[in-house]
């Protein structure tokens, strides 16, 4: 029987590919960010508080912030519209979509961050992915590049206005649905704590953090 793959981007790798790519070097921000530095945390749960340690999360996944991101984003989430989006919304059950839609809700929660109040997409993706950890992907300047030509086809054929990033990710989410059950499986049987930590993650986090790797190689 063929071993699950995961599709990223165009690219196939295995999942024990895709293992040895989380070890070798082991990518360690996540203990920060996901799991505040303590394994025995439980990873981020749903949430429609911004507290200052969520700031802490971010810097130990190595994001710049300074005192108006802060003061941006703990306003934006006074006034963010969260009650749209549930806490338990997942992105493979969330296609693209026009007004009135879950994706349109979910994108409008995403655009109050990012453009309402002026933060980074960077910053925004990881403060709403440890409010919404099973909905909003973890974006960086990498993985921008490294999806921009298909968000931007897609966008055109879909009549977008703006380049489909959730969509093209969503729909790489879903076809590596066998790939990343097999990589959650390998990896919460391993001897290490750190390997059982990712295997607790959520798919879009822990899909995300093999995105992130397969891009920066």
């Amino acid at each position: 029987m063929p071993e699950p793959r995961l599709k990223i981007a165009g690219h196939s790798i295995r999942a024990s590919d895709a293992w040895v790519l989380l070890q070798l070097p082991p990518d360690l921000e996540f203990l920060g960010f996901d799991y505040a530095g303590d394994l025995s945390n439980d990873p981020p749960g749903a949430s429609d508080v911004v507290e200052l340690p969520d700031f802490g999360r971010l810097l130990l996944l190595g994001v710049s912030l300074n005192p108006d991101d802060v003061r941006s984003c703990l306003m934006a989430a006074e006034q963010a519209p969260w009650s749209s989006v549930p806490g338990d919304a997942r992105l493979a059950e969330t296609p693209y979509g026009g007004a009135g839609t879950p994706y349109a809700h979910a994108t409008l929660l995403y655009r109050h961050f990012r453009y309402r109040h002026r933060l980074g997409v960077t910053i925004a993706s990881a403060i709403l992915h440890l409010k919404r950890p099973h909905l909003v992907p973890l974006l960086n300047d990498r993985i921008l590049a490294f999806y921009s030509e298909r968000a931007v086809d897609l966008a055109a054929s879909s009549m977008s206005e703006s380049p489909l990033y959730w969509e093209v990710f969503r729909r790489d989410l879903i076809d590596s649905a066998p790939g990343i059950d097999a990589l959650r499986r390998k990896l919460g049987t391993a001897d290490d704590a750190v390997s059982r930590a990712l295997s607790r993650l959520s798919d879009v986090r822990l899909f995300g953090i093999v995105v992130n790797g397969v891009a920066a190689s």
